[in-house]
């Protein structure tokens, strides 16, 4: 199997639409939610309802038709106002945009994925091989045409799976992952942002982890 097809049979195993458990950690705080996802394939737009105890829901929404244009999605839903809102009046302009780039990060993620379903992805996507490891796969990929990012993914023998954005070591790295493959997808997907004063540790501007109980 070429490699740009392990890479479209690795997307396949992302849950697009499904519900669990998530955990949101920024710096010392930890907020935990349940949630449910849904992809319109049609209209090529993915959104995450989030249930927030003592609060409510927040809806969070992406358009991905925006990166066949301009390689990143339109983002909105009133999650987003209030999540912009809150960075703003704290100041924290930066940080906010690191959550910008990572969305931008995981709506590139999905246009793959939908390419990938097409059967498209090997005529859209360019790919250097990197290095290939005892059971474990690895690639230097960009879409072709497009102002969207470079990206590498990564699929070890446990089959956990891993998108980086940004050199590794870099400033502002980015990356998803996906893990505890189960019934033909991820149970578990993480989305997790590094800023440049915290490359000297293991710590993340933000972690996102969600825990799905079912995918359909």
């Amino acid at each position: 199997m070429q490699q740009e097809d392990l890479l479209a049979t690795t997307l396949a195993k992302i849950c697009l639409s499904g519900e669990g458990s998530g955990v949101l950690k920024f710096r010392s705080q930890q907020h935990t939610f349940t949630f449910e996802t849904l992809m319109n394939r049609q209209q090529m737009q993915w959104g995450v309802a989030i249930q927030v105890p003592f609060h409510g829901e927040e809806l969070i929404r992406l358009d991905l038709r925006q990166m066949v244009k301009l390689g990143r999605p339109m983002v909105s839903g009133g999650g987003y106002r209030q999540l912009k809102k809150a960075f703003i009046q704290q100041g924290q302009r930066q940080q906010l945009s690191l959550i910008r780039q990572q969305l931008q990060n995981w709506a590139q993620l999905l246009y793959l994925t939908q390419l990938g379903q097409e059967k498209n992805i090997n005529s859209k996507l360019q790919c250097n091989p990197r290095s290939t490891g005892q059971g474990q796969v690895e690639q230097s990929c960009w879409i072709k045409g497009k102002p969207a990012r470079k990206f590498v993914w990564q699929l070890e023998q446990s089959r956990k799976f891993t998108m980086f954005w940004g050199s590794r070591g870099a400033a502002h790295q980015g990356a998803v992952t996906g893990e505890r493959e189960q019934f033909g997808h991820y149970r578990q997907i993480g989305l997790k942002m590094k800023s440049d004063e915290q490359q000297k540790s293991d710590a993340n501007v933000w972690e996102l982890t969600l825990a799905f109980d079912s995918c359909s």
